[in-house]
């Protein structure tokens, strides 16, 4: 916001005011997409607990050892292309976690109905290791996403 003599106080803050709720439309449109993505994602990881269940609990591990570290949710002089440490630390924790017990459940073909027994072996290992990754990586991404989502909320009732 740049500001020239001509300008009076009204106008600085009706400015202000301005840019102001086009960052709160901008994070409502971002609410209402992680919303409809949980809605999306959340039956899926129920029906099928077999791949969901180890992503989560291993991406809930590496979110727990990063905060333990001190790692932060918001770091400040992170570059906006990058991912935070705290994210980081989740999605790897969640893709290995995931992939290591989607494999070992498809070989005991347990978790999604594509993990039959009438499957080869090599077959069932590699579709855990698959959706077990991908569930890892939304785990990953959704843990530290929660923990904003509460903290905005916190904040905004407290004012």
């Amino acid at each position: 916001m740049s500001h020239t003599p001509d300008e009076s106080a009204a106008d600085l803050i009706r400015r202000a005011r301005r840019s102001i709720w086009t960052v709160r439309i901008a994070m409502a449109f971002f609410a209402v997409w992680v919303v409809l993505v949980l809605v999306w994602l959340i039956p899926v990881a129920i029906r099928f607990p077999g791949v969901s269940v180890p992503a989560l609990l291993s991406a809930t591990a590496g979110y727990i050892a990063a905060r333990h570290r001190g790692i932060r949710a918001v770091d400040s002089g992170r570059n906006s292309r990058e991912l935070s440490p705290l994210e980081g630390q989740t999605i790897l924790w969640g893709l290995i976690g995931g992939a290591l017990g989607g494999m070992v459940l498809a070989g005991f073909a347990i978790g999604l109905p594509l993990f039959s027994k009438q499957a080869l072996w090599g077959w069932r290992l590699l579709g855990g290791l698959v959706f077990g990754a991908g569930a890892g990586i939304v785990a990953g991404f959704l843990l530290p996403i929660l923990e904003l989502a509460i903290g905005f909320w916190r904040r905004g009732r407290a004012a």
